[in-house]
C-alpha cells in the first residue's frame, strides 16, 4: 500500500493531533475515526443502564411520531 501526502489548515492539523493515542500514528488515528461502526459496537461500549435510557428514548420517539401521524390522518 502506497501513502499519499495531505495538506491540512492549522486547526485541523491540531484537532487531529489531539485525538492521537499514545504510539498512534495519523494514518491509526484516521483509520480509528473514519470507520464505521455497528450498533453492536455502540451497545456494547456502554452500561446496561445507559442502553436502557436509550431504548426508552427511542420507544417515547416512536411513540410520539406515531401519534402525530394518526392525528395527521385524523385516525383519532
Amino acid at each position: 500500500m502506497g501513502t499519499r501526502t495531505i495538506s491540512l489548515a492549522e486547526d485541523a492539523y491540531e484537532a487531529l493531533s489531539a485525538m492521537r493515542r499514545p504510539g498512534e500514528s495519523f494514518t491509526d488515528v484516521v483509520r480509528r475515526l473514519t470507520r464505521t461502526r455497528s450498533l453492536t459496537e455502540l451497545g456494547e461500549a456502554m452500561d446496561s443502564e445507559a442502553a436502557d435510557d436509550v431504548a426508552s428514548a427511542v420507544e417515547a420517539n416512536r411513540e410520539k411520531r406515531i401519534q402525530r401521524r394518526r392525528e395527521e390522518l385524523d385516525l383519532e
